[in-house]
């Protein structure tokens, strides 16, 4: 191999490798959903569905998160769960409050076990989400 092969060799791999790593910032986020993205640790936005492209390493998506009506189940104990329908409203405040349905639930529980969706529809404002109706499931 000459000096000149060797150098267009190694000319080619860096090309690709820059090629590459310029690839790796691009972030789909699926229809139907909204992604949070952090830059170094801090948000930086919410996203709706598409491919975007943000700064390789230093970028990410740490969330994403179902647009509309979702349905979730919560088990509360062994032998008793409840499905409870949300719609989330404000995404920031709902990934960032730790999006803890399941112990929402059981808190709202142990307050009020006769009135669960009242308790639930106050906490649930509290972590940015519309609650919508929750039911037990019969096992």
């Amino acid at each position: 191999m000459t000096d000149k092969e060797f150098y267009i060799t190694i000319a080619c791999i860096v090309v690709a490798g820059i090629i590459l790593f310029i690839f790796t910032g691009y972030i789909r986020i699926k229809k139907g959903y909204m992604g949070i993205i952090e830059r170094a640790g801090r948000y930086i936005g919410t996203y709706q569905a598409g491919f975007r492209y943000f700064a390789p390493l230093v970028d990410r998506r740490v969330g994403l998160y179902k647009l509309g009506e979702c349905r979730r189940l919560v088990e509360v104990d062994r032998y008793k769960s409840y499905f409870i329908e949300y719609e989330i409203m404000n995404f920031k405040l709902f990934h960032y409050s730790g999006h803890d349905l399941d112990g929402l639930v059981r808190l709202a529980l142990k307050e009020s076990p006769d009135d669960l969706g009242l308790s639930l529809k106050t906490r649930c404002d509290l972590i940015g989400v519309h609650f919508i109706k929750v039911w037990e499931n019969k096992k």
